[in-house]
């Protein structure tokens, strides 16, 4: 049986830390999510578009 509350904080948690900011990426608002990779050659990047979310991964130094 699902508890919200155990999910809430759980969520709450999880975007504390993945939230990086909103940057401008290729002419897009996105949410910087952080690195993909251990190696922190890559980040994640969440955006909005045609009404679905969407995933990008960028190199770090692309930035």
């Amino acid at each position: 049986m699902r508890n919200i509350d155990e999910e809430m904080g759980f969520t709450r948690q999880f975007f504390s830390k993945a939230f990086k900011g909103v940057e401008i990426v290729d002419q897009q608002p996105m949410i910087n999510m952080g690195y993909f990779d251990e190696s922190k050659k890559q980040i994640l990047y969440g955006f909005y578009k045609d009404g679905e979310i969407r995933y990008q991964l960028q190199p770090v130094d692309a930035q």
